[in-house]
This record gives structure tokens, sequence and C-alpha cells, in this order.
């Protein structure tokens, strides 16, 4: 399946510059300039939309398509790597992760926020090195069985940091009156917590294969599309750090996939 693996994790890459482009340019000119307001139908917004909206479709058909072969149920075939830059690359995300939650524990200390805002920040900084900790407990832990208590404690806090974190994004935009600013964020940060929570499936004897492969791409290209919006850069660390994870675990779970005609060419010793 490396052939599949490639391709879909190119596709969503090449898909998720264009959004990173569409949505740079919808920044650019999303407010009316006598209103200070989004302009209703602008074709920028209209293209963001049916981007994303493409994105999801392709994603469920990959993953209807993907429901014809055989996918491994314990993690340390599921999530199994093949090749040292494969586990640097599963590695990173949670250095990043650490960089982003020590910024924002700084930032929070030095930016201009109101003090409601600072304690928010300080907490999502913990919270962040703790999914960072939690992202490098999965890492280390998903090749063997010994550490299956690990895994589930590192599932547990990625999940604490992805709700925390849209709490977060929450309350900072839940007073602008232009949709569109925080729209894709929040997308973004939701299919993160999605993404999370079914690859949690797997440590917990519930796996969901095709879910969590399109919960994966989706939450690594609406975190490429977020990256590029108005917030602090140890936010943009943080989405970064989302997107290669995501991207990781996606490539990693196809990868791991069977044909059905590799299945039969097993079973049958031919």
């Amino acid at each position: 399946m490396q052939t599949e693996a490639y391709r879909i994790t190119g596709f969503a890459a090449v898909v998720s510059a264009l959004g990173f482009l569409l949505r740079w340019l919808q920044d650019l000119r999303i407010l009316d300039p006598e209103t200070g307001l989004a302009a209703k139908g602008a074709p920028i917004s209209v293209l963001v939309t049916l981007l994303i909206v493409f994105m999801a479709a392709a994603l469920g058909g990959i993953a209807i398509y993907l429901g014809r072969c055989s996918a491994p149920t314990a993690p340390e075939a599921a999530l199994a790597t093949h090749s040292f830059l494969h586990k640097v690359v599963n590695l990173a995300p949670a250095f990043l992760l650490a960089i982003g939650g020590a910024a924002q524990l700084l930032q929070a200390n030095a930016a201009n926020w109101p003090e409601s805002q600072v304690v928010i920040r300080r907490i999502l900084g913990l919270v962040t090195l703790a999914g960072a900790y939690g992202d490098l407990l999965i890492a280390n832990g998903v090749q063997s069985k010994d550490k299956a208590l690990s895994r589930r404690i590192g599932a547990g806090l990625m999940l604490l940091f992805a709700g925390l974190w849209l709490i977060a994004a929450y309350k900072s935009a839940a007073s602008d009156p232009v949709i569109w600013r925080f729209a894709v964020e929040m997308l973004a940060i939701c299919a993160v917590l999605m993404a999370i929570y079914h690859l949690a499936g797997y440590f917990f004897e519930e796996p969901t294969p095709r879910r969590t492969i399109f919960y994966c791409y989706l939450g690594a290209f609406l975190c490429i599309m977020a990256a590029v919006d108005e917030h602090p850069l140890c936010e943009s660390i943080c989405y970064a750090a989302a997107a290669l994870q995501l991207l990781a675990w996606g490539y990693t779970l196809t990868v791991n996939l069977r044909r059905p005609e590799d299945r039969i060419v097993k079973d049958t010793g031919i």
C-alpha cells in the first residue's frame, strides 16, 4: 500500500497548499472597507467553501475506497514505522508542540491581553506542553505491547490539549462579528480533536481505520489553511505541528493496510 499512501498524502499536501493560498487571499480581501465586516458573497469566500467541501468529499471517497482493504486492529501493526525517516517524522511534531507551548507561556506574560485571556493562554501553554509529552508517549510506545498504558495516557493528554485548544480559540473569537475570521480555525481544531479521538480507539481496542484516516487528512488540510490566519506565532507552530502529525498518522495507517489480493495470497500460501 505504499504507492497508495504516497498518492493520498501527496494529494492532501497539494490541496492543502492550494487551501493555504486561497485562505491567504481571502484574509486579504474578506473585509468590506466601509463596514469592516466580511463582504457577502465574495468570490474568494465561495472558492474557499467549495475547496473545503471538495476536500471532505474527496477524502470521504478515498475512505470508502480503502474499505476494500484489510486494516490491522493492533496499534503495533496499524502504526508501525518502516524507516528511520518515518520515525523522525512521527517524533518531530512532539518537539514542535513543546516549542509552541513554551512560546505560549512566554507570550502570555509579554502580550498586552486582558487578564482573562492571560489566564487562558497560560493554561493552554501548559496543556500544549502536556500534549507534546502525550504525543511523545504515543510515538515511543506504539511499537511495544508492554507500553499500552503509556499510549493511553498519551492519547488522553493529547485529547485534553485539543479540547482546551478548542475552548481557548472559541473564547478568543466569541466576540468577533466576522465569522470567516475564525471559521476555518474552529473547523481545523475540531478535525484535530476527532482525529486524536479516533486514533485513541486503537489504544482502547475500538479502532475505526477509515474514519481515523479521513479525519487525519482532513485535519491536516484544515490546519494548513488555518496556519495563515492572523494569530500569534506560537499558535502557527501548533497548527504546523498538528498538520505534520496528522499527515504522518494518515500515511502510516494507510501504508499498513493490506490489499484484498495481498491478503488472499498470504492466506492461501501462493
